[in-house]
């Protein structure tokens, strides 16, 4: 049996509606209890004596630190679990606690950070996951520091010797970030970092928390500021220290008059947190807006990396649908790219964005490109030139050189593959499928076909690629887009080939596509819209969002907002025309919506009618004031 003494410790004050919770989640952990009690009359002390709690008078101060040191000083034992009243372990990991612990104990560690979910039990709303510090040795030079917001220090520095552990092992749930106490609370911490800010040695260290209590007391011009102050300390060694970032993003995201600064912040947001999408996603957004589309469907192409090698301890709030979003914008982001190719006169092939290009690369030398890979082995135009320069060289040998390059582990062969498949290099994308499948086992499906394709042998690669679409069904969705346009006998008779392939629910979706009489269900119809939105020409996607109109308004409306999001004008207003007057959806936000629309579509008069229906059913944002303003400067530049 072990002897390691493990505590858990509270201070408290009227808890008695969360503590027995917490306090059963501890149950069997640990050796003692003890309850720092600031003058509790609801009944708290004796919810926490029958758990076994020795309970103790502490003096409340306004000053968080005092009281948990107070606490820490009345502990006898070997770590303590630091816990408010309203945290508890879930009933998945509460019995890994003194296993972790002991753990770490071995391993010469000070501290555990463990992952820590914030809801609102108001509106049952998950806020944010982070770690945080809830568990640690309990040595003298351990203490807190800070009137609010407290942190744990080691001899007045970060404490040394931490272990994060797995989600899986220990997860702890807090309820403190209620709606109905957050601008009490933000009130409160206000005054007391106010406080602080006066007395500290480091007073930068408490800009993070004054912007957020401002924010909390909805005065945004003060949280702007200590926000900014934070970022300039560029970034710090704390878990969730990209908090001022998200504020600020937040806060100028409705600022249109502010965009300059909310695009030079998004820039600095990647350079500090580069492994986190949502920041590459929100610079991209900033990079489009400035008409910067490459730059924007490069910084797209990072996002999607920045997920996929998702490892750090900084809260990820960009998941599997935010990157479906952010792949309908790029989408739109790369046929702007081409409409602009096509205007000034370029060849359709020149048209067609290389995902990743940088200005510039065209004229790079081979030594040049060298570096722009080695600076970033993700560069594919840099990649494309080295091989452009190189291409009378034998594949096996360029192959091995972008090995040497890029690196040859798993990763690196699967990023090599698939840039080559993307980007044409089919001699190279067999030697990277022949090392992967060689080192690794990995067998690519598409191999063969490629093979055949080089020997050109015509009428095997036709059998392998329609058989291979009806394992591939995004492939064979786009397949019959790109065939549609095609008004040959060869391509008709061959979209109806493919048509046979389609699962039957959705071959139903897409004869009702064609203009069939056909039933179809949403689950078909929301397997196939992404597709054609993202693959689509603007009658495609005007044709297949209309279709929504046979569901439910809830999801014609979701529909409306996705084709919206792709900068599909025409087919969301006619989206939106669907929906009857009396649906719930027709809120606020649907008019204003429908005004945005109309804006783009050049209806100045009808688009100020849906502003005006906005701003009576609910308020005049500033988005709708900067539409507004924008009509009036068309206006007056005689813009029809």
């Amino acid at each position: 049996m072990s002897t390691l003494q493990i505590a858990a410790c509270y201070i408290v004050k009227n808890e008695a509606a969360v503590l027995a919770k917490s306090m059963e989640s501890i149950q069997g952990q640990v050796d003692e209890i003890v309850v720092a009690d600031t003058g509790s009359t609801d009944g708290t002390q004796e919810i926490a004596r029958s758990f076994g709690a020795r309970v103790i008078s502490c003096a409340w101060q306004e000053h968080f630190a005092l009281a948990r040191n107070f606490a820490l000083d009345q502990l006898d034992a070997d770590w303590v679990v630091f816990l408010d009243a309203d945290e508890y372990f879930t009933p998945e990991t509460r019995d890994n606690i003194r296993q972790e612990i002991e753990e770490a104990n071995r391993e010469g560690k000070n501290l555990l950070l463990i992952q820590w979910k914030n809801y609102d039990t108001d509106t049952g709303r998950h806020l944010v996951d982070v770690y945080t510090p809830r568990i640690f040795r309990l040595l003298p030079s351990l203490r807190y520091e800070g009137r609010i917001h407290e942190q744990l220090r080691q001899d007045g520095s970060d404490v040394k010797g931490v272990k994060i552990v797995p989600e899986s092992r220990l997860t702890l749930i807090h309820t403190g970030y209620s709606s109905h106490l957050s601008r009490e609370k933000a009130a409160r911490n206000l005054r007391l970092l106010q406080q602080d800010l006066a007395e500290s040695r480091q007073p930068e260290s408490l800009y993070m928390a004054i912007a957020e209590a401002y924010d909390g007391l909805g005065n945004d011009e003060e949280a702007i500021r200590y926000a900014k102050m934070d970022i300039d300390r560029g970034r710090q060694p704390l878990t969730y220290a990209s908090r001022s970032y998200r504020l600020l993003l937040q806060k100028l995201a409705n600022r249109p008059e502010s965009f300059a600064q909310r695009k030079e912040i998004a820039a600095r947001a990647v350079k500090d947190f580069p492994e986190l999408p949502e920041f590459h996603a929100e610079y991209a957004e900033c990079l489009a807006q400035a008409q910067e589309f490459r730059a924007a469907v490069d910084e797209a192409v990072k996002a999607e990396r920045a997920l996929r090698s998702y490892h750090s301890i900084e809260p990820l709030q960009f998941d599997e649908e935010s990157l479906q979003f952010l792949a309908q914008r790029q989408a739109a982001w790369e046929k702007r790219m081409r409409q602009e190719c096509a205007g000034e006169g370029k060849r359709q092939s020149e048209a067609l964005p290389i995902v990743g290009k940088r200005e510039g690369t065209d004229e790079m030398t081979l030594e040049e490109a060298k570096r722009a890979i080695a600076d970033d082995a993700g560069n594919e135009a840099a990649l494309n030139r080295y091989c452009e320069l190189r291409k009378e060289s034998n594949a096996g040998i360029l192959a091995t050189e972008l090995e040497v390059l890029c690196g040859s582990g798993e990763r690196e062969l699967d990023f090599l593959l698939h840039w080559a498949e993307r980007n044409g290099w089919i001699s190279l994308y067999l030697h990277f499928a022949e090392h992967l499948e060689g080192r690794f086992g990995r067998k690519m499906p598409r191999t063969e076909l490629y093979r055949q394709a080089q020997h050109g042998d015509w009428p095997k690669v036709r059998e392998m690629t329609v058989a291979g679409l009806a394992a591939c069904f995004s492939r064979l969705v786009i397949s019959l887009l790109l065939l549609e346009k095609e008004k040959t006998p060869e391509a008709q008779a061959l979209s109806r080939e493919c048509r046979t392939l389609l699962p039957p629910a959705a071959a139903a979706v897409w004869a009702a596509y064609e203009g069939e009489d056909s039933a179809y269900n949403e689950d078909a119809f929301n397997a196939v819209f992404p597709l054609v939105l993202r693959h689509g020409e603007e009658d495609q996607i005007a044709r297949m969002a209309v279709l929504a109109g046979g569901l439910s308004t809830a999801r014609l409306y979701e529909v409306g907002k996705q084709t919206m999001a792709g900068e599909h004008w025409k087919a969301a207003f006619d989206v939106f025309s669907q929906i009857p007057a009396e649906a719930p959806e027709v809120t606020a936000e649907f008019w204003k919506n429908t005004g945005i629309c109309l804006y783009h579509l050049r209806e100045w008069d009808s688009a100020t009618e849906c502003f005006d229906r906005s701003a009576a059913m609910g308020k005049e944002t500033p988005e709708i004031a900067s539409y507004r303003q924008w009509m009036k400067e068309k206006a007056v530049a005689g813009i029809a």
